[in-house]
Order: structure tokens, then sequence, then C-alpha cells
């Protein structure tokens, strides 16, 4: 498999959205370059060149797989346009430089560090932390970019899972890709899991993720409406588009007293679900808030 690295120069002001707006469309990870914080550093020693070198503006990097390139390009291209309209975002242009497996491996392993959300700590198959009394390792293919819990949308959904009874509960994760949410609550006490993304690599992410864990779990590849079921916890880490399409698809997946964690909504598009989620007569329970994104815990 190969990616496409997406480097995108703005300005400090407009890096935190333009960074959101790169996740959301290609559900990787970012990184974000800022000469300001290379020059606050605390360096023994720095060579003139190297700051010669270094650009004014933020450079923002995200990844998305070679046949998703020419898709998340022309949505970043249109959601630049209105971005631009509202924000001083600066030169908003972009770059684009292919990657093949070997180095895109590289390159997580060295940004990815360990993640801790409650009691759950997510690390990689080949740097497995020691974790105290209590807490929960799960183990992630770090080499594929479809969630290892970096995001703010994937830790307030283990976050909110964490606020329910799971131990014994059957769960559905929905849009599952690697499988993280599925995965960490089965080890957290879930009696079934199943999970289902319309993207065939995801599933085979997520297969490696419990096998990895020595877990087993329902893994179906397609669309929300191919399936259903009679479920306990439902984790919809989506998008607020995808939760307005298919809401009645994801309550296929419950049945009354249900849980649902929706995620993956921005935090301009909250009070459009909460209205989807009284439309439906769903009860919510609790909302939290990271960054520019929101999630919530929903009654059936």
């Amino acid at each position: 498999m190969k990616y496409t690295e997406i480097a995108v120069s703005t300005t400090e002001a407009a890096a935190e959205i333009v960074a959101d707006i790169l996740t959301e469309l290609t559900g990787e990870g970012v990184a974000v370059y800022d000469k300001k914080d290379f020059l606050e550093a605390d360096w023994d020693y720095c060579d003139d060149d190297v700051l010669k070198g270094l650009s004014d503006d933020v450079i923002v990097k995200g990844f998305a797989r070679e046949e998703q390139t020419a898709d998340v390009l022309a949505r970043l291209h249109d959601r630049f346009r209105v971005l631009a309209e509202s924000t001083d975002a600066g030169k908003l242009t972009i770059a684009t430089k292919v990657f093949d497996d070997g180095e895109w491996l590289i390159y997580r392993k060295k940004f990815f560090s360990t993640v801790r959300v409650g009691r759950i700590v997510i690390c990689s198959a080949d740097e497995k932390p020691a974790v105290s009394g209590g807490e929960i390792p799960v183990v992630m293919d770090i080499g594929m970019a479809f969630g290892t819990g970096e995001h703010e949308t994937t830790r307030m959904c283990l976050s909110l899972g964490q606020m329910l009874d799971i131990c014994g509960k059957k769960i559905a994760d929905l849009g599952c890709g690697s499988g993280i949410l599925g995965i960490s609550f089965l080890k957290y006490g879930a009696k079934e899991a199943f999970f289902v993304d319309y993207d065939s690599q995801a599933c085979e992410a997520t297969k490696r993720n419990l096998a990895l864990n020595d877990l087993e779990g329902t893994v179906e590849q397609g669309t929300l409406d191919k399936f259903g079921g009679s479920f306990d916890v439902v984790f919809a880490n989506l998008t607020a588009d995808i939760i307005e399409k298919y809401i009645d698809d994801i309550l296929r997946y419950t049945k009354k007293g249900s849980a649902i964690v929706f995620s993956g909504i921005l935090l301009e598009r909250e009070s459009d679900i909460l209205s989807l989620c009284y439309e439906k007569n769903l009860d919510v329970k609790k909302i939290i808030r990271r960054g520019e994104w929101t999630a919530m815990l929903v009654g059936v």
C-alpha cells in the first residue's frame, strides 16, 4: 500500500483548523511544523544555516491512502476556499509526496507514542509499555493509520465508553477503522464485538489487531445498511454528515436501553446532531469536547 503525504502551508492562527480538516478528510494522524516551536526549543547548539532554511509558514502534514488522494485533494480545495473567506489562513498551498509501505511505517514509529485514556493503554506491538495495576494494555499495528488512539475523537470515545457498565455486554464498532474501540472494550470486559467498515483494508487491519490482542470478533466489510443486530453499546466514531445520513441504519444496531457513543463531530455541527437526537427520541446523557471536536453519549 502507498500513502500520499499532503503538506499545507498556513498560519499559526489557522493551523489547528487545517489540521482538523485534514484529519476529518483522511482519517489519519497529522503533524504540525512551526518555526516558532523550533526557535523556542532549548537547543545546546543550532547552525545558522538551519535557521535560514526555516519557513515562516506553519506546515501541516497529513496522509491519505494513494487511491483516496484525488478525492481528498478536491475536497481540501473546497474547504480551503470557505476557510480563506473567514480566517487569515495564509497561502493554503498544497504539496504532495508518495510514500511506500516501508517509509510510512518508519514515519508512524517516529511520531507514535503510547496513549493512555483512563484505564486503557494503547501501545504498539513492538514497544509494549509497563502498565500499573488496573490498566488495560491494547496492542495496535501502528503501521496502519486507521486509528491508534491519538486523535481527540477516538480518545473521547474511549473516555465515554469507560463511563458505561460494559462488562459482559455486546458491542458494535461502526466504521471500525483499526478496530481500536471494539478491541479496547473487549479487553475492558465486553462479551462480544461486531465490527463493520466499508474499506477492505480497514477490515484487514481490524483482524490483525484482534489477533495481536488474542481476541475474536465478527468483522464485516460493507455499508452500515447491510447489517444490524441487538447490541448493548454502539460506537459510531464517524462524521456529522455520515451520522445524519445513516442515523436510521445506526439505530438498526440498537435495542431499547442501548447506549450509543457518537463522535467525529466538529463543534460547529454539535447542534445539528443534538437536534437529530431529539428528533429520534434519543436521550443525550453526556457531551464532552476536546479541541475542535465533540462527542456524546446517548441512550435509546
